[in-house]
């Protein structure tokens, strides 16, 4: 079995991409589109990926992304945020 990594550098990473991809979570969760179940799913999603290496990198560029890459495993859940 696949370690998975720590809860709180995947959370991190979840904003990270949130933030890259214009996606506020926390607005979504204000205006109910977003549970904090499904929140923590996220989390847990990201802490299987296989793509946290070029995640990583991504991220650390700052980008400006209109959708998240589509190795990230929650790249689905942030498109439908986004709309």
């Amino acid at each position: 079995m696949k370690p998975i990594g720590n809860t709180m550098d995947h959370y991190w990473r979840v904003i990270g991409m949130a933030n890259a991809t214009n996606v506020d979570l926390v607005e979504a969760m204000d205006q109910h589109r977003l549970t904090s179940r499904e929140w923590a799913k996220m989390v847990e999603t990201c802490r299987r990926c296989d793509w946290v290496p070029e995640c990583d990198r991504l991220l650390a560029e700052g980008p400006d992304l209109d959708q998240a890459p589509s190795p990230c495993g929650n790249c689905r859940r942030f498109e439908a945020l986004s709309a």
